[in-house]
């Protein structure tokens, strides 16, 4: 077996003496040294100081040196493996300009900056430190890790804040994930296993996104930390359980409702929802129109009456009722909620909350707040017989009643109250007007450009309403390269004409026949949506993504056009997360590579491919998302041929500063050394290895160069 540390220590040596040892002073090194005993040897046997060898041999090197005291970065200390430590005797010793500088005693060692490649990417520099002073910096990191144990174990958390000083324990992890997922405008937080780990994703704007990979114990400890915080039972692993804390976040307060369930393998699965308290806005600020707004305001200005808002969970349904209750909210006026739980906490309101395992029901609830002489009443959700009944009593006696109602658009509320049962002469007495409303990302300010004539879902919409999409998503930095940032309301809304009276009055359930009693001022969803695509706020392929094929249909019947090619134009445009990580697989016949495709695929990784290096470089510029790229070397290659092929594709994307897996034929496996004398630092890989654990490489990757170091301001920027 080759000692690579015996092989690193006797280059060391070799290149010293061809220098400074002319005379011939020093001695033969023996065949079982180590780096600490070849610098004792050396300052013993040439008398002279630490500092001056160090000076020495980065000079030889051709790097700086780093005399005296190492002080790891508290933030930084776990990010180099201790077996990595140890084995290649190195210590992080700071950052400089977004690098960190890792300081060794032997920068011949030939296989350290391949190491630090694939923690780092490009981002380090190398320093030539004093064995003594690495050995002492390697001891205070196992003492800081050792007590990072123990204060994971204890799991002690304060409320999360911005001046809290981070240690890479549980606590300060889990302080870190909140505050990106408040900063990123998350609505929840997810952490799930996945491959060898787990990986945490946040929905931002309504589409889930990877923030990171965490290992199986670090996962274990964040979810009974936080449910020990939530007052859960953190021994329960095989069964459900809910809970809630509160927690102050970028000066506001947030009420974190946490959900757990176990999954296959004996693990569990943690939600975790953010409700801003404090965050009630006007209806124009949410995406009304001031047509919308003007119809809101005179429902809401009814003495009694049940206003129901419909649409999916996550479709704004409370933020809306919310805001409507903020306009209605003044000394004169009685407001009681009953909810599951309270989203938003207003002053002036009497806000009841659900709580099933205690007794209080939304009937019992409902019961007794109609005995504490409200005026105007909200209703959380209108789920069963009993509330339905309930809110339409409350509105025959002089009640003004909202609550949501799960459907897909307002006309299908009313078969769906009738089907729970409700008197057709009480609902065309009580019904005031329905909503319905779905929320679509706005395109980003910052990089939005003029729709080009070769996108096929603008080009769609073009032929159907025969106008123009103004703008299309590109993607930037501020907006997370989604092109999008931010979401508004798209609405239609109902108030219910005498003419739908009589139809609810004879117990008619044809949404048609209600539709065309409007006479043709019915503004549907798609009609909504399509105003914001001309005015330039969002895009055809955003409405279409959440309306789905109603979207087209709507417009088709609308503007009397034909319906597109809906099959092809969904192939072209599928429904995959920009913001999802990719794996560049570059190399001559590389699209063959079938197996690996697969298996990055099924791992949430997006694969594109180049086969030679221009076009590797301009699928690089091209693509944002691109976190490693996996070079497939082909066996047909000559010893010459491969060394000037990985220079190629060096001078080609070296630029992009990423990760790079370098995969050699199973019979080849001397281009290794090969390539590393001729300049490669990527990682390397034989092909004969199972893809999987290709892919495992490939995560670990990712999860070293995503730039998330817990607790330090870089995680924020």
């Amino acid at each position: 077996m080759i000692n690579f540390e015996s092989d690193a220590v006797h280059l060391l040596y070799k290149q010293y003496k061809a220098v400074y040892d002319k005379g011939g002073i020093l001695s033969n090194l023996s065949s079982d040294s180590n780096i600490s005993s070849v610098w004792q040897k050396i300052t013993h046997e040439t008398q002279i100081s630490a500092d001056e060898l160090c000076n020495r041999v980065a000079s030889l090197a051709g790097i700086e040196s780093y005399p005296g005291t190492i002080n790891v970065p508290v933030q930084l200390a776990k990010k180099i493996p201790m077996k990595t430590l140890v084995r290649h005797h190195i210590a992080i010793a700071g950052v400089e300009v977004g690098d960190a500088v890792i300081a060794t005693a032997n920068p011949f060692d030939t296989e350290l900056p391949e190491a630090l490649a694939f923690i780092f990417g490009s981002h380090f520099k190398l320093v030539v430190a004093a064995p003594d002073n690495i050995n002492r910096a390697i001891e205070s990191v196992k003492q800081l890790q050792d007590t990072t144990t123990r204060r994971a174990t204890s799991l002690n958390l304060s409320r999360s804040s911005q001046s809290e000083h981070d240690d890479g324990s549980v606590p300060s992890i889990m302080s870190s994930l909140l505050r990106q997922s408040v900063n990123q405008g998350a609505s929840d937080m997810h952490l799930q296993p996945f491959l060898n780990g787990s990986v945490v994703r946040v929905r931002v704007d309504g589409r889930l996104k990877r923030m990171t990979l965490v290992s199986s114990d670090i996962a274990d400890g964040l979810i009974r930390h936080i449910k020990a915080q939530a007052g859960m039972d953190t021994t329960a692993k095989m069964l459900p359980q809910d809970g809630r804390m509160l927690v102050e976040l970028e000066g506001n307060e947030y009420d974190l409702r946490i959900s757990t369930l176990p999954v296959a393998g004996g693990c569990e699965k943690l939600v975790i929802r953010f409700l801003n308290r404090q965050s009630v806005y006007a209806l124009a600020d949410i995406g009304f129109s001031l047509d919308e707004v003007h119809t809101v305001r005179r429902l809401s200005a009814k003495p009694s009456g049940v206003v129901l808002v419909c649409g999916p969970t996550g479709s704004g349904k409370t933020t809306t009722l919310y805001s409507i209750l903020n306009t209605l909210n003044n000394e004169a006026v009685s407001i009681m909620t009953v909810e599951n739980p309270v989203e938003y906490q207003m002053q002036g309101l009497s806000q009841t909350e659900v709580n099933e395992k205690a007794g209080m029901s939304f009937a019992k609830a409902l019961r007794a707040i109609l005995r504490q002489d409200p005026d105007v009443l909200l209703i959380g959700e209108i789920r069963d017989e009993e509330t339905a009944q309930i809110a339409m009593q409350s509105a025959l006696t002089g009640h003004l009643v909202f609550s949501t109602l799960h459907t897909n658009d307002s006309l299908s509320a009313i078969p769906r109250l009738l089907d729970l049962g409700i008197n057709p002469v009480i609902l065309a007495e009580t019904l005031a007007g329905i909503m319905s409303q779905r929320l679509l990302r706005k395109l980003c300010n910052d990089c939005k450009q003029e729709t080009e004539p070769d996108n096929p879902m603008a080009a769609a919409f073009e032929k159907v309403t025969r106008t123009v999409q103004a703008y299309e998503a590109v993607g930037c930095e501020s907006c997370g390269f989604s092109g999008y940032k931010g979401r508004t309301v798209v609405a239609e809304i109902i108030e219910i004409s005498q003419a739908q009276r009589e139809l609810l009055l004879g117990g008619e359930k044809d949404i048609a026949k209600f539709k065309n009693a409007m006479h043709g001022t019915f503004n549907s969803l798609s009609m909504s949506a399509s105003r914001l695509i001309i005015s330039g706020i969002t895009t055809a392929a955003e409405a279409s993504r959440v309306i789905g094929h109603q979207f087209w249909y709507a417009l088709a019947d609308e503007y009397s056009s034909e319906l597109p090619d809906l099959s092809s134009l969904y192939d072209k445009n599928s429904q995959q997360n920009i913001n999802q990580n990719a794996v560049l697989i570059a190399g001559e016949g590389c699209s063959k590579t079938q197996l690996l495709s697969n298996a990055l695929k099924n791992s949430w990784l997006t694969v594109l491919t180049a086969e030679d290096p221009i076009s590797a470089n301009s699928v690089l510029h091209k693509n944002d998302n691109i976190e490693v790229v996996i070079l497939e070397l082909s066996d047909l290659l000559s010893d010459e041929e491969a060394v000037n092929t990985v220079a190629q594709y060096r001078r080609e994307i070296a630029w992009s500063r990423i990760p790079a897996l370098i995969r050699i034929p199973a019979d080849k496996p001397h281009w290794k050394a090969l390539l590393l004398e001729h300049g490669a630092t990527s990682k390397f890989a034989s092909k004969a290895i199972d893809e999987k654990e290709v892919v495992s490489l490939v995560q670990s990757a990712i999860s070293n160069n995503l730039d998330f170091r817990w607790g330090t301001k870089s995680e924020n920027s």
